[in-house]
Formats: structure tokens, sequence, C-alpha cells
């Protein structure tokens, strides 16, 4: 299966009625000011979710075969491919980004949370939010450090500012 990520060839400020318009008028991708990259994936995998990061540079791509794709939104190059989350064909996982995009993140069928560096790549942390099944859903606040997981409950993912503050003191040189 191939994803064609389309690149408008324009200023990254399109304004809204701009795009609207241009929309309008273009009877179909091929024929429109575009750029497509085709994405190479499994045969056996299908995409099932697609996120823009806040600034639009980039885009993570998720799958129901365990594999999450970080794309370059508009080179269409590959960044990075996390792994290590479980997932089944039938219960596929949402993926997000972290408001600054710093930061990737997937649910799991472990009912565990998984959180990836957007710019080196690596598995950061597992989260344990004592989910009983798949977490399905996932999405960080735009505005306030919070982030928010789903399956058959739900959990709030807030920073405990005194184990922050304690943590950062201890780091400071005496």
């Amino acid at each position: 299966m191939k994803v064609i990520l389309v690149v408008m060839n324009t200023s990254d400020q399109l304004p809204v009625g701009l795009l609207a318009q241009l929309v309008e008028h273009c009877s179909g991708i091929a024929e429109g000011p575009f750029s497509t990259f085709h994405i190479q994936n499994d045969p056996n995998i299908e995409w099932t979710g697609v996120k823009f990061s806040s600034d639009g540079k980039m885009i993570l791509l998720a799958t129901n075969g365990g594999v999450i794709h970080l794309i370059d939104a508009f080179q269409g190059t590959q960044l990075h491919t996390f792994t290590g989350h479980t997932v089944t064909r039938s219960t596929p996982v949402e993926v997000c980004f972290t408001p600054d995009a710093q930061y990737a993140i997937s649910g799991s069928q472990d009912g565990r949370v998984h959180v990836w560096g957007s710019d080196s790549g690596q598995k950061l942390t597992v989260l344990e939010g004592n989910h009983p099944g798949p977490i399905q859903c996932v999405a960080f606040n735009p505005k306030y450090m919070m982030l928010a997981s789903a399956c058959t409950n739900m959990a709030f993912w807030l920073p405990n500012l005194e184990e922050v503050d304690e943590a950062s003191k201890r780091s400071l040189p005496s």
C-alpha cells in the first residue's frame, strides 16, 4: 500500500480562504499545483492514522502493524520509524505529538503509553496508566501540559510540580 503526501508548492502560510478557492478550482490532485511523495509500507499493513505536528513540518503515520512513521511533511522523507508498542490489525491505536512536536506519543494494545523523541527517534519512556485494555485514544492538550489516554477508562497525565521542582534542584550544581 502507498500513501501519497500532498505538499502545496506555495507559501507556508496560505490563507484558509485562498486554500478553499484553490481546492475548488482543482478538479483533481494530479491537476493541482502539488508535489506527491510515495511512502512504501508493507502490503499486509494498513495505515490507520495521520497527525500533523503543530508547526505543520512533520507527520506521524500510524499503522496496524506495530510501526509508526515520522515523515517530513514538505520533503516526504522518513525521519524515524517508531516500534516497540503492541498493535493488532483489528484494534488500531492512535498517535499524537506534544504541542512543541518534541515528542511522539502512542497508545498500545498492552494498556501502556509509549513516548519517543521526535529528534532522536529513541523511545524515551513507557507510561503505565492502569488501562485494562488497548489504548486507542491519546491526545495532548495544545495549551497546558496535559496528556489524556483512553480505552474503556480514561487517564489524565499531569506533571507533579513538586517532583519536577525537586528534580530541578538536584540537577543544579552546588
